[in-house]
């Protein structure tokens, strides 16, 4: 326990000797517990395993990049100490003394662009509990553009450590939802996509598909998932946005009613088994209904004729209606090919 007191007040004071402009030593108030300024080298701090992940090549971090190239740092880095998040059960830490809660990307990109900046500001603090933690990262990537993905595992995470100390009479969700000033139905979509499998996720983050439908995919079975995936990455590079949007929705669409008909009762498919083929299906009709001058049996055109002929009615005026909608309101040219490219499949 020394030394987990002993080495942030050491890197302090090295802090001093140092040409880096360091504030007066003062205690943060933070719900975690103490806190306090130092200086310390970059090549000290870890990224933490629980932050998001870092791509510094993409356009996102482009405003970024050459801010740091231009300004230098330019912030803060929250830390703590390597003892202290192995003992909050923090796992996949290297040999660093410093774990970053927030600067990921500043980090990464001076390590990269900017060899001459070896010292940064820091704040050392240190934590009783890992929610306080996972909640102290949460609050450092409230502004940041997190993927949903990244979101979700987030939320997840901090369940797992708030269902540990629920007291009788509070919902998990809830409190979480208060704690981050978010509504509890968006945790609880974030929450309820964490198990999706990571190649759905990332159609999740790219916008193909919308977070209510991502929670509707977890009810869909590992072959279901599979299907959709398959349709979802055969789709073409060149469609426009618009186009995609709608062929994603067919796809949805059509992968979500696969999985009702699977679970649906012998009566319903048997229905279901009707002729697809309307031309086919009325000469079926025709050929049911009696000739001219033929006696009507009447039983049994009431048992086989008659229903038949009446559902091909009700089938014939759905038709019209179609019909006369589509007149009005032709196919947008995204649906159109959106379409198309699903009839490839």
């Amino acid at each position: 326990m020394a030394k987990k007191k002993a080495n942030p007040a050491a890197n302090f004071l090295q802090g001093l000797l140092s040409d880096e402009p360091v504030q007066s030593p003062a205690v943060t108030e933070t719900p975690a517990a103490s806190a306090f300024d130092a200086v310390l080298s970059i090549e000290d701090i870890q990224n933490h395993p629980d932050n998001r992940d870092v791509n510094i090549d993409g356009e996102d971090a482009a405003q970024l990049r050459e801010s740091i190239l231009i300004n230098g740092f330019t912030d803060k880095v929250q830390v703590l100490t390597r003892e202290n998040a192995e003992a909050l059960g923090v796992t996949g830490l290297g040999s660093e003394p410093y774990v970053a809660l927030n600067c990921h990307h500043r980090l990464a990109i001076c390590r990269a662009l900017r060899p001459d900046i070896v010292t940064v500001e820091a704040v050392i603090r240190s934590f009783t509990t890992a929610l306080d933690m996972l909640y102290t990262i949460a609050d450092y990537n409230a502004a940041r553009p997190l993927l949903t993905s990244e979101r979700a595992k987030q939320i997840r995470r901090i369940k797992g450590e708030v269902s540990r100390a629920l007291q009788p009479g509070e919902d998990t969700l809830t409190l979480i939802a208060k704690r981050l000033g978010k509504s509890r139905t968006l945790v609880y979509m974030l929450d309820a996509i964490a198990d999706l499998p990571a190649a759905l996720l990332a159609f999740v983050d790219s916008g193909d598909i919308i977070l209510k439908d991502a929670v509707e995919l977890r009810k869909l079975s590992p072959e279901k998932q599979e299907k959709l995936l398959s349709g979802l990455n055969s789709l073409s590079g060149e469609l426009t946005p618009d186009a995609r949007k709608a062929a994603v929705r067919l796809l949805l669409g059509r992968v979500k009613a696969g999985e009702r008909g699977e679970e649906a009762s012998e009566p319903a498919a048997q229905k279901r088994s009707a002729p697809r083929d309307l031309a086919k299906a009325v000469q079926t009709a025709l050929k049911a209904l009696p000739a001219e001058g033929e006696e009507v049996i009447e039983p049994r055109y009431r048992k086989t004729v008659e229903p038949m002929v009446k559902g091909m009615d009700e089938a014939l005026y759905s038709l019209a209606k179609q019909r006369l909608k589509f007149a009005q309101h032709p196919l947008s040219d995204s649906a159109k090919a959106a379409l198309l490219e699903l009839l490839k499949q």
